[in-house]
């Protein structure tokens, strides 16, 4: 509505709010390669620049990557890119994540579920972070507890979403 209100209807604001969009995404996507880089080479010292190369290279190759040609070029997919935002930012919160982390995470995810069901499967994204960096096994209750919020944003959301589309019916 705001892009309509300002633009006058035209299109060129619409593309452009996609735009940048779609680079916030990339760049999250890049920071999250860095740290995940990071992560994995930290007990490797001398590793930076080919952290900083893995990050560029990754937020490059998510930005030009075809598969986004029509989230960024048609304005009804915007949905998409606030999707994908609030999915890559649950990442790297989760990743990052101090005391309040996880309600963070659980902010970022629900802004994801709003724009569209893609979101959901943030909470599989953050068992495979957790296992890639041996974070899940052996089995915590404070760890397992960082996930809470996150599964209770997705059965609020799930039955919020059940109650108004109704259930399905198969002739």
């Amino acid at each position: 509505a705001l892009d309509w209100v300002l633009s006058g209807g035209k299109p060129w604001l619409f593309h452009l709010t996609n735009d940048l969009l779609h680079g916030l995404v990339s760049g999250v996507v890049a920071l999250l390669v860095w740290l995940w880089a990071g992560l994995l080479w930290s007990a490797r010292p001398g590793r930076e620049s080919w952290r900083l190369a893995a990050a560029l290279c990754a937020g490059a190759l998510f930005a030009v990557h075809p598969v986004h040609g029509e989230a960024v070029n048609l304005i009804t997919y915007r949905t998409t890119l606030l999707s994908s935002l609030g999915v890559v930012v649950g990442m790297l919160l989760h990743t990052r994540s101090g005391r309040w982390g996880p309600l963070w995470v659980a902010l970022a995810y629900g802004f994801g579920l709003m724009a569209k069901e893609d979101a959901l499967v943030l909470p599989g994204l953050m068992v495979v972070i957790d296992l890639a960096f041996g974070r899940l096994f052996p089995l915590r209750r404070a760890h397992l507890m960082r996930y809470v919020p996150v599964l209770l944003v997705a059965v609020i959301y799930l039955g919020v979403h059940s109650s108004l589309t109704g259930s399905a019916s198969l002739d």
